[in-house]
């Protein structure tokens, strides 16, 4: 997993929003409201478009989720899951909280294979190759317009 919206990793020295500034949503480098919300609306999105596919329920021996090991993609990813998949029947635990606990797996990056390879020319030379596709510029054209487009909240 990825993040959403998130502040500003780090800033120049007299910039006037310094990590006090972002300190309502955790300070430097976290995600914001703005990005969970799009995660959020991604999960119900990818619900309705894969709801045939998917189980109704979350099931653990089913769904693997992981993300890289920082707090905004490790929240993203249980943003996401909000939407994805709600409690329903027996998985309902509280009756006000539309959500359930999923977990999300995560490695230190040092370990971490799947979002922190290593420069690897042949995996760089097979990308490229299949960017080059027709079929690969096709799908890219056909999903570039995305469903996140909302009115957004001011960050500060």
């Amino acid at each position: 997993f990825r993040h959403g919206d998130r502040t500003p990793v780090r800033t120049y020295k007299n910039d006037k929003y310094q990590e006090s500034t972002w300190e309502k949503y955790g300070g430097f480098g976290q995600i914001t409201q703005t990005g969970m919300r799009r995660h959020f609306e991604y999960g119900k999105f990818l619900r309705q478009q894969y709801d045939q596919f998917l189980n109704e329920t979350y099931n653990r021996n089913r769904v693997l989720v992981r993300s890289s090991d920082f707090d905004r993609t490790i929240m993203s990813a249980e943003s996401l899951l909000a939407g994805l998949y709600p409690p329903v029947n027996y998985q309902v635990w509280n009756p006000d909280i539309k959500w359930q606990p999923i977990a999300v797996h995560t490695t230190e990056a040092k370990y971490d294979m799947l979002f922190f390879t290593n420069n690897c020319s042949r995996l760089e030379q097979l990308k490229r190759q299949v960017e080059s596709t027709d079929e690969y510029k096709r799908l890219n054209n056909q999903y570039e317009v995305g469903f996140l487009f909302f009115d957004l909240e001011p960050i500060i």
